[in-house]
């Protein structure tokens, strides 16, 4: 009626969007509703999957520069490069634009072809490629291995999507290869995903008939508890889960399902305390939206959802004083008041007698303050300084990398900076109006590794940066500190 007696022209499927999006934010933040091309986007997200070419971007000098080349993506497939160069696109030139314009023009429809002019880092020679956009998988998995010096193994996952039980066995194969007695999952900057799958992983570290979690709802439909099969490929490994504040949904149902068992140890920060299960629902139109359905509590009852507002006093129970030290008490109230949660967060008792905290997101075991870099550091990183001056070195540089550094192996025992390079480095941070002297000596050693570390990424690729990261990594530090206390967990 309104799009046939309106006085002007009318977008009814624009309006539409827009009042269904706000009637379902009406109801919790977590229900949402998605246009025809959100929803497409998100399946594909979902299930591990993206459309595109499969490049990320930062601008170097004036031009748009290959930063990250997904694998299995159509990039990778015609040769592309981190340190590449996409001068011209569709014959547009490219130079001067900014990345997220150029990043625009890089997007399009499945199936869908580009002209660009790419050149090649770090030869310089000017190649043109016709490309079609695709789907192409995006893993979960963003790095595995075994820490050099010692005897932890390391996954690190990113989100936990459809397909993430199955990159996960994929990355234990790998490590079998080597000799390992610990384990360290790293479920920082996890935002989550889906439960079942979340479970799954759960499922490798725990005995069987152990709970990983439970959903709680209104009707039985989404009532359900999840139980170990037993069946999981690391039951007997001594275990530390790093979390922090990004930390969210199936990364919590993880780490809750590790501390409540006493299966292994949390070390970092409280984790982000989403607790909700939504299902979706899709439209005739190809539109759809999730509506929050359950929540999950932890195998001790623990609800991780945080629900704080502005003018609600926050304080721990007092009766936690009688299980735990005070510096351990004060660690918590401070990070209480900092991150939220609710007020009078109840304390549990594990089945060892341990105590851990419910009412607002994972709080570990073990504090790690996330960031002590100085502001230099955090700038540096932010505009992509460190990143851009790598790739510069291994252009001036190139022969010798060529020569010298065949292998990863063999750059990381043998490559070190020069006075002259960091003199270099320097002149290169002033020219783009950063640096700070003092903030510098702070950061030296960090500045190092991670520049070594980004270096190895342009060479070699994400699990090779992590590789050298670890070294100068806090959390990594601390937990592999306390190993022995969490095999004493599973004895």
């Amino acid at each position: 009626m309104a799009e046939k007696y309106h006085f002007d022209s009318l977008d009814i499927v624009a309006a539409c969007d827009k009042a269904f999006s706000h009637l379902l934010k009406e109801f919790d933040p977590q229900s949402e509703y998605y246009s025809k091309a959100m929803s497409s986007y998100l399946r594909d997200r979902y299930a591990g999957v993206l459309v595109g070419i499969g490049v990320d971007l930062i601008v170097v000098g004036d031009t748009a520069t290959i930063a990250n080349v997904a694998e299995g993506s159509p990039a990778e497939g015609i040769g592309l490069r981190i340190g590449d160069k996409i001068t011209a696109i569709d014959l547009i030139s490219t130079v001067g634009m900014k990345r997220e314009e150029v990043l625009a023009m890089l997007q399009g429809d499945e199936g869908t072809k580009i002209d660009i002019e790419i050149r090649k880092f770090p030869t310089r020679t000017v190649e043109k490629h016709s490309i079609s956009r695709l789907k192409y998988d995006s893993p979960s998995i963003g790095a595995s291995f075994v820490i050099a010096g010692t005897r932890v193994a390391y996954i690190l996952m990113n989100r936990v999507s459809e397909k993430t039980p199955a990159e996960f066995e994929e990355a234990l194969s790998e490590l079998k290869k080597n000799d390992y007695d610990y384990f360290l999952l790293d479920l920082r900057n996890n935002p989550g995903g889906f439960l079942g799958q979340s479970a799954q992983i759960a499922e490798h570290f725990l005995k069987a008939d152990q709970v990983i979690c439970r959903t709680q709802s209104k009707t039985p439909e989404f009532d359900s508890v999840f139980v170990a099969s037993g069946k999981g490929l690391l039951k007997d490994l001594p275990l530390v889960i790093l979390m922090d504040t990004n930390s969210a949904s199936g990364a919590e149902i993880i780490a809750g399902a590790i501390q409540d068992n006493d299966r292994g140890l949390v070390v970092g920060m409280s984790s982000y305390g989403k607790a909700s299960a939504q299902k979706f629902y899709n439209m005739a139109d190809s539109s759809s939206f999730r509506l929050t359905v359950a929540h999950y509590l932890t195998p001790l009852g623990r609800t991780l959802q945080k629900n704080l507002t502005s003018a609600e006093k926050v304080e721990l129970d007092q009766s936690a004083r009688l299980h735990m030290d005070n510096e351990q008490f004060s660690q918590i109230s401070e990070m209480i008041q900092k991150h939220g949660g609710k007020t009078n967060l109840p304390i549990f008792k594990t089945p060892k007698g341990r105590t851990v905290i419910g009412g607002g997101g994972i709080i570990p075991d073990y504090f790690v303050n996330y960031d002590t870099t100085t502001m230099l550091t955090r700038v540096l990183r932010a505009k992509a300084i460190m990143m851009t001056w790598s790739i510069y070195f291994i252009e001036k540089h190139y022969e010798k990398f060529e020569n010298e550094y065949k292998t990863f192996e063999l750059f990381d025992k043998t490559f070190n900076f020069t006075n002259d390079d960091m003199v270099h480095f320097a002149n290169f941070c002033i020219s783009n109006n950063i640096w700070n002297a003092e903030m510098f000596k702070i950061d030296r050693n960090y500045i190092l590794f991670h520049l070594k570390a980004l270096i190895a990424y342009v060479k070699w690729g994400s699990n090779e940066y992590n590789k050298v990261m670890v070294r100068t990594d806090p959390f990594v530090k601390k937990s592999i500190g306390i190993m022995k206390e969490a095999n004493e967990l599973i004895k």
